[in-house]
């Protein structure tokens, strides 16, 4: 087991130059320039523009818990919640904070 610790730290010494030498795509996946745009850009934006593109990425991960998760999609329609229609974060107010025994009585 030690001969294969210290040839592993061998390899990855390496390596590790050779593989950060590589392009960024391949390093950190095909996200990584489109992320890193996004980064760049939103240095930029004023804090409007920032909350709204938080809410924007909100509204899709709701409509997606809504779309997907059986217990969102019950909750979202017995109070009448429509991702869609997010405004701002004290829309969330209405939505009931998940915690464990909610959890455990929708384990399904």
């Amino acid at each position: 087991m030690q001969k294969f610790a210290s040839a592993k730290a061998l390899v990855k010494s390496f390596l590790k130059p050779v593989y950060y030498r590589l392009p960024a795509t391949v390093c950190y996946g095909p996200q990584f320039a489109p992320t890193l745009a996004l980064l760049q850009e939103s240095q930029r934006w004023d804090e409007a523009r920032l909350i709204d593109y938080q809410i924007s990425k909100l509204r899709v991960m709701l409509r997606h818990c809504g779309g997907h998760v059986p217990y969102y999609r019950r909750m979202f329609r017995e109070i009448g919640f429509d991702p869609e229609k997010l405004q701002s974060l004290s829309d969330l107010a209405v939505l009931a904070v998940l915690d464990r025994d909610i959890l455990q009585s929708n384990l399904q």
